[in-house]
């Protein structure tokens, strides 16, 4: 282990050294960062550490069918959706709303109250003269749609940009009970508002509130389990059921999936064999927790997007998604007109986007996600000039301008509209796909394969060269261009390898590649495309691989793609039992649709006309060795012992014994131990009298203590005088214990203990030192 500061993360250099004592690994500068404990006791099998590469099946060009038309989708919904009957739950539903909008506003009263406001009829103030003598720090916007609220319940009126108090203000104490006390609405509702004034003045994290300690719970109540979540989730549901085509592959994209509440009503209805579902977030934590909840469904792919910035900068190609899911998030972004200009970039032709939006004001919505700075960041204040909800008509009119129809679904109950709507728009299906024109570079097999490749190019008219290794010294690209390196295919099938051969043929296509690479000369994009034929092993039964001596190319494709990312490497492992002419088509047919991706599949392999891309999953077929092995093996006490002093080669790590503390004792997990002069003396069997073992002193974090302790706790990060240190546990008496300043790195704490009890035991206990005297220290360094 290096040396480390206080706030470091732990950096290893490591050898790996095989059962005759030989290096055959190094790793150098490995960072490591500590893991949460619940993310290790939770998981007591070594087996959900390893993980392999899984090639999965996925269809090599998805044949898109047409989605149902914007205008027809209404028809195909179930009226009881869109006009549901008066239920009881309905009912109830209602009146909780009416109860939170009730609530909220005795809420904004007690806030100013709490502040000091005093409301005095016929008084008159300006909002900044209301931030100056409360000292409120919170956005303006929220406040002006507090004070918004006490306008319309009559208490204020503006003019001129002056509040007039009509009627004074008193403390209302609500209610001992609600009827709707277990509701998820009214728990965040009572735990945002009744530190609604805190938060203005700065003095409360809204953040903690609404995600107390990072617990979503609350927050997926609300968007997947209240009523009105349901009643909108579904429709959101049979919406993309009933625009689902009969045939074909649909890619979804879901942007701001947040807790996952929209996601969990969808997933159910979505084939898993002819759908791809990215799951989309801002936040990682938010990706994290869903990608674990669902964890089941293998054709979800997580990935972080902000869809306020350029998409494609991001990483997302462009035309690529049939529909496009957005819940309860559009409002929260700076200029909706430019955030649906990067949805419509995703889209392809056809493409369906599907909102669910809020479309007017509600007071419970504001002193609850409202006290988020993302719910007032709004600056298109030509569309909203007040408030980042905005009207049905206001959203017909923002998305005519990238979209070629609108439908908007608004529920009704008893006849009144809903505060939520679900809103449609789509795309022209005549919109051309744009595929950039390119060069084709070739590095020829003498298999058929280059010759299949540029036959077909030159039907097409394409432009492309041929090319040898002789050729490499002269490469310059001057257009945007594909090359296809084909030699590999070359070298001799496993039937016909000798080791001089292997040899042989290996550096031959290895220099060829490498050289390759170091002639180019990149002025404009390329993608690079290394080739083998039956190279790869992906785990069927009985898979023949006659060309595993070219495998050394994927090896070489990997390092191009961390050293020169800006050549595109993908390797591609053709079928060995396909045709020449079979093999090209599809080569080229994966080139083709790449060419309209900023980002591609890296690692593609075809067996038995199926295309099959490399997947990270959990490794289910761990040596039998390994299966015994637990966490439980990490509690142990390994420490550090000498078998026979004299010579430092009889260090060696043992197993011990580890012992609860007793009364007056402290248990401590040992994070660094102090190197003193004693145990080299001790190791090298130069100490007078029994030395003991080695270590003495040490840091560490204490993880259990004696009945008797009350001086520290667990989680206490502790220096101690310790017999036996050189080990990751001890146990020992709490009065040889002490806090490590903060000040202090373990490193430079763990050598704090010998030598300053040393120190002032002898000048104060036993010289009894006066001021002015002097102390010769002899063998200073070894004290």
């Amino acid at each position: 282990m290096r040396p480390l500061g206080a706030s470091s993360d732990p950096i290893a250099d490591l050898r790996f050294l095989d059962a005759e004592g030989r290096v055959v690994v190094i790793i150098e500068g490995l960072k490591l960062q500590p893991a949460a404990p619940e993310s290790t006791q939770s998981q007591t099998d070594i087996q959900d550490w390893f993980y392999q590469i899984e090639w999965r099946p996925q269809q090599f060009e998805s044949k898109q069918a047409s989605l149902v038309a914007c205008n027809e989708i209404r028809n195909k919904l179930d009226p009881a959706l869109i006009a549901p009957d008066q239920s009881d739950e309905l009912s109830e539903y209602q009146l909780l709303i009416a109860e939170l909008e009730s609530r909220s506003l005795i809420y904004v009263i007690n806030a100013f109250l709490e502040m000091g406001w005093q409301f005095i009829a016929d008084d008159y103030f300006s909002i900044h003269h209301l931030i100056q003598q409360f000292g409120i720090t919170a956005e303006q916007k929220i406040l002006k749609r507090l004070l918004e609220m006490l306008m319309e319940a009559g208490f204020l009126n503006l003019q001129n940009e002056t509040y007039r108090v009509i009627q004074p203000l008193q403390t209302v104490n609500f209610s001992k009970s609600s009827r709707f006390s277990d509701s998820p609405e009214l728990t965040l509702l009572h735990r945002c508002g009744s530190s609604l004034a805190k938060v203005l003045q700065g003095k409360c994290n809204p953040l903690q509130l609404l995600f107390p300690d990072g617990d979503l719970t609350t927050l997926s109540q609300i968007y997947q389990d209240s009523t009105g979540a349901q009643l909108m989730n579904n429709l959101v549901r049979q919406v993309v059921e009933s625009v689902m085509p009969i045939q074909g592959n649909v890619r979804i994209l879901e942007i701001g999936g947040g807790t996952g509440g929209t996601t969990s009503y969808l997933l159910p209805c979505l084939a898993p064999s002819t759908t791809q579902y990215t799951f989309t977030d801002v936040s990682p934590l938010f990706i994290q927790k869903v990608k674990n909840r669902f964890a089941e469904c293998s054709f979800i792919d997580y990935k972080v997007l902000d869809i306020e910035y350029s998409p494609q900068a991001q990483g997302f190609d462009l035309q690529q998604y049939d529909l496009v899911i957005a819940a309860n998030v559009l409002h929260a972004t700076q200029s909706l007109q430019t955030t649906l200009t990067h949805i419509r970039q995703l889209l392809a032709p056809g493409g369906l986007l599907i909102l669910l939006e809020g479309v007017y004001p509600m007071r419970w919505l504001d002193l609850t996600f409202g006290l988020m700075e993302g719910w007032w960041r709004f600056d298109d204040l030509d569309l909203r000039p007040n408030y980042p909800l905005i009207s049905v008509e206001q959203w017909r009119q923002v998305l005519q301008h990238s979209f070629k129809s609108i439908e908007v679904i608004q529920p009704t109950l008893s006849g009144a509209v809903i505060q939520q709507a679900v809103i449609l728009a789509q795309v022209s299906a005549d919109v051309p796909s744009q595929i950039p024109a390119f060069d084709w570079l070739i590095v020829a097999d003498e298999q058929g394969v280059s010759d299949a490749i540029t036959y077909c190019l030159q039907a097409q008219g394409a432009s492309y060269r041929v090319i040898s290794a002789a050729d490499f010294p002269q490469l310059t690209i001057t257009r945007p261009t594909q090359i296809i390196f084909l030699a590999a295919l070359d070298m001799p099938s496993a039937a016909e390898l000798t080791l001089e051969s292997l040899e042989a043929a290996s550096q031959k296509i290895c220099s060829s590649a490498l050289t390759l690479i170091q002639a180019l000369t990149v002025t404009h994009p390329i993608r690079l495309w290394l080739v083998t034929r039956g190279a790869v092993a992906t785990g069927m039964a009985a898979e023949p691989l006659p060309g595993f001596a070219q495998s050394l190319l994927w090896g070489i494709g990997k390092t191009i793609g961390l050293e020169h990312p800006e050549f595109g490497c993908v390797c591609v492992d053709l079928d060995p039992a396909d045709s020449p002419d079979r093999q090209a088509d599809l080569l080229l047919a994966e080139i083709q649709v790449s060419s309209r991706q900023s980002l591609c599949e890296q690692q593609v392999v075809f067996r038995q006309q199926q295309r099959y891309v490399a997947r990270l999953s959990r490794c289910q077929n761990l040596p039998p060795h390994f299966l015994g092995y637990s966490l439980s093996h990490l509690q142990e006490v390994r420490r550090l012992e000498i078998s026979q002093r004299g010579t430092l080669e009889n260090l060696q790590i043992r197993v011990a014994e580890r012992r609860s503390p007793l009364p007056h004792e402290v248990e401590i997990r040992v994070a660094a131990t102090g190197l003193n002069f004693r145990d080299v003396l001790n190791a090298l069997d130069l100490y007078p009298g029994e030395a003991g073992l080695l270590g003495c002193e040490c840091v560490g974090e204490i993880r259990s203590v004696g009945e008797a302790v009350t001086a520290f706790k667990p989680g206490d990060r502790v220096m101690a005088l310790a017999s036996g240190s050189f080990s990751n546990w001890v146990t020992v008496d709490a009065a040889l214990v002490a806090c490590v300043p903060g000040t202090l790195s373990n490193e430079a704490a763990a050598t704090v203990p010998v030598a300053f009890l040393t120190a002032g035991y002898a000048l104060h206990h036993l010289a009894n030192l006066k001021r002015g005297e002097r102390v010769l220290i002899h063998a200073a360094a070894g004290v």
